[in-house]
């Protein structure tokens, strides 16, 4: 039989070739040739129970009258045929008029469905291949090695009704927008393996079938490692892939990666360099931690270095870091009262280079998500980017706003600054303001809350000054609450001015910043949280943010906090 494959090997399309078995010159050279419907050329499988139809034509090979080296096919017109079906258990077939026929899927199986011209009895029949498939079916997994974080893929018939996968265990993770082939036949979909998956067959669930397929064997570390001497690259080039947080498109986004084993007592870092030429366009960070009293110490950076003999990280001179807790700007550090977040999300509505780093300590094993998602996305969609954002950054990105004559803010004896439109937009965000004093005087600075909810604001703002000049503190207000204060006397010249969410409660807020020893932000307020009236104003603790944490050197080299568990 001669045969030629379509669909994946799967649906065949032949003649048979048996020789001239009849001494009828009528057959000599007359072949059939059977065809399938467009929809079993789409699916690749006749459906259990479904009926599709099938076409055959005759053909006789004569010489061209043109080139005698040479053969045409010429169809023959009104031809009866005779049509039979390999295995009924499997296929039936009945033919009709013009060369038509139907055929009915029966049980699962391959079967091979021919017809045979009924007026020449001795010309080569056609034929066709044909799997009958049920609802659903696995018929292979691919690659048969994986890595966490690497996906594998389900091959089979209608793998969009894919419920599950298990290996070694461990539920795989679906991955968005990854099937492709037909609704009703054969068809791909990927799954990631996430850590704690080990070696083993595969386990799918479908709609009502449960089995196992391919072996499946699992390198148990993540497909970045090693990541610990130099950061994995990452590039978050181009449009992107389909949308799915905040109908944006995915610049990069993995579930499955894995913070491995450390010693007790011990922490290890994974090390990514998130690569994009267009600094222009917002883009949004998010590392989240599935591991139970997450130990995890995150870092964004645009240089940091590592020292293979103490085997430490360390800030490089001139460079930024943004860590909730410690923050670095042109060899300044800020040290601000704020606790460390399980997940971390960092919105930037322009990036402050081409390339930057994300150095995460963990002294505990688990899953991690990591993505990078295009535009500015925010925990709560009520609560979005302000005017001044970007301003994650004082000597980025407060320098370059209050450059700007629509940001830039100036006091004096007659001017000063209110804005009740301003945003903690995602949990531990911080906002940097630049401004200018024209006459050494007192100044007040002051904000309050402004949540969307009624009742006492959850937040808790920390609101801090420093002079511009040489990044020295001027004063705090780090008491409970979002209300806060601080009331100095400044020379005249530039200052900052740091909002810092201490513990991770977006929220909306109004600031004022005023020459005088009174100050009101403006739009209403929430009632303040009990003791915090009494504490708030210009006599709050000054928190001096300059002051190392502990184990920070004050010499030489400056080497990242890791966490100890």
């Amino acid at each position: 039989m001669r045969t030629c494959v379509l669909a994946a090997g799967l649906l065949a399309v032949g003649l048979v070739v048996a020789g001239c078995a009849f001494p009828d010159d009528l057959s000599q050279g007359v072949y059939v040739v059977v065809y399938p419907s467009t929809t079993l050329v789409a699916d690749g499988v006749l459906a259990e129970g479904e009926t599709e139809s099938l076409a055959a034509k005759a053909f006789r090979q004569v010489s061209n009258i043109r080139d005698s080296g040479k053969v045409d096919d010429q169809e023959i017109t009104n031809v009866d045929f005779f049509w039979t079906s390999g295995d009924e258990a499997f296929a039936t077939v009945r033919g009709g008029s013009g060369g038509s026929a139907e055929v009915t899927g029966v049980d699962p199986g391959f079967v091979t469905i021919t017809a045979r011209a009924a007026s020449f009895q001795g010309a080569d029949a056609g034929s066709i291949g044909l799997r009958v498939a049920g609802l659903y079916a696995v018929d292979s997994v691919r690659p048969p090695t994986v890595r966490y974080g690497e996906r594998v893929t389900l091959f089979g018939v209608r793998m969009h009704l894919t419920l599950g996968a298990v290996l070694g265990g461990e539920d795989l993770i679906p991955a968005p927008f990854t099937f492709q082939g037909s609704l009703d036949g054969l068809g791909r979909v990927e799954l990631w393996v996430p850590p704690r998956a080990t070696s083993d067959r595969l386990a799918f669930i479908g709609p009502g079938v449960f089995g196992v397929s391919d072996s499946v064997s699992v390198i148990e570390e993540d497909l970045f490692e090693p990541d610990s001497a130099r950061p994995a690259r990452i590039d978050i080039n181009g449009p992107g892939g389909p949308p799915t947080i905040g109908g944006s498109p995915t610049l990069f986004f993995n579930p499955a990666l894995f913070y491995e084993p450390v010693e007790f007592g011990q922490s290890d870092v994974d090390w990514f360099r998130f690569v994009r030429a267009d600094t222009t366009q917002a883009v949004t960070l998010i590392l989240n931690s599935t591991v139970l009293n997450d130990t995890a110490f995150s870092y964004l950076s645009d240089t940091l270095a590592f020292d293979s003999v103490s085997g430490g990280y360390f800030v490089v001179p001139g460079s930024w870091i943004l860590s909730p807790g410690f923050y670095v700007c042109n060899n300044r550090f800020f040290f601000p009262a704020e606790e460390r977040p399980v997940s971390t999300i960092i919105a930037l509505r322009n990036l402050p280079d081409t390339a930057m780093q994300l150095l995460s300590f963990y002294a505990r094993d688990g899953r991690y998500e990591l993505g990078a998602i295009a535009g500015y996305q925010t925990v709560d969609r009520r609560i979005g980017p302000d005017r001044f954002e970007e301003n994650d950054l004082w000597c980025r990105f407060a320098d370059r706003n209050f450059a700007n004559p629509a940001l830039q803010i100036t006091i004096s004896p007659t001017i000063s600054f209110e804005d009740s439109t301003l945003t903690i937009d995602n949990p531990h965000d911080i906002d940097w303001y630049k401004f200018r004093v024209t006459v050494s005087d007192t100044v007040t600075v002051q904000l309050r809350p402004r949540p969307l909810a009624a009742g006492v604001d959850p937040s808790n703002v920390d609101l801090y000054v420093m002079r511009a000049s040489d990044f020295s503190f001027v004063g705090s207000d780090v008491t409970a609450g979002s209300f806060a204060k601080v009331k100095a006397f400044l020379a005249a010249g530039d200052y900052y001015v740091g909002v810092v969410d201490r513990i991770g409660v977006p929220t909306r807020y109004s600031m004022c910043i005023k020459k005088s020893i009174e100050c009101s932000p403006p739009g209403a307020a929430p009632p303040r949280a009990a003791g915090a009236a009494a504490s708030r104003g210009a006599t709050a603790p000054a928190y001096d943010p300059t002051v190392p944490p502990p184990g920070w050197g004050t010499s030489g080299p400056r080497m990242l906090p890791s966490p100890r568990r």
